[in-house]
């Protein structure tokens, strides 16, 4: 168990280092979808607003939730979309402090297609 104390140096801790550890995000891909993972401590689903247009997806957290954790040092972050990607069959879950958001890629805008021989 942690004492208040405890949380409270961390904290300071947090606030002095200049690299900023929490604000790290991961983006794989694969043949068939994107994944980009974002730590979100201390936060919930509720507290994320993801909107995604044919070119971008952005991720944004009002300025009284970012308050509630003092690890999150962003309010919005904006990710350019590849052109080969389905914007209506994209998922996010938040589980653990990750928010994982997969970005499945449309077959038909990737340029390649498979023939079928008659």
């Amino acid at each position: 168990m942690y004492t208040k104390n405890f949380t409270t140096e961390l904290s300071k801790l947090m606030d002095e280092l200049d690299y900023d550890f929490f604000n790290y995000d991961s983006i794989e891909k694969n043949e068939d979808e994107y994944r980009v993972d974002i730590l979100i401590p201390g936060l919930s689903k509720e507290d994320l607003k993801i909107l995604a247009t044919k070119n971008d997806i952005t991720i944004t957290i009002d300025e009284e939730t970012k308050k509630k954790s003092k690890f999150i040092r962003f309010k919005n972050k904006k990710y350019t979309l590849p052109k080969d990607v389905d914007i209506n069959k994209i998922v996010a879950k938040v589980e653990n402090g990750i928010c994982s958001i997969t970005i499945p890629k449309d077959k038909e805008k990737t340029g390649h297609r498979e023939i079928v021989i008659v």
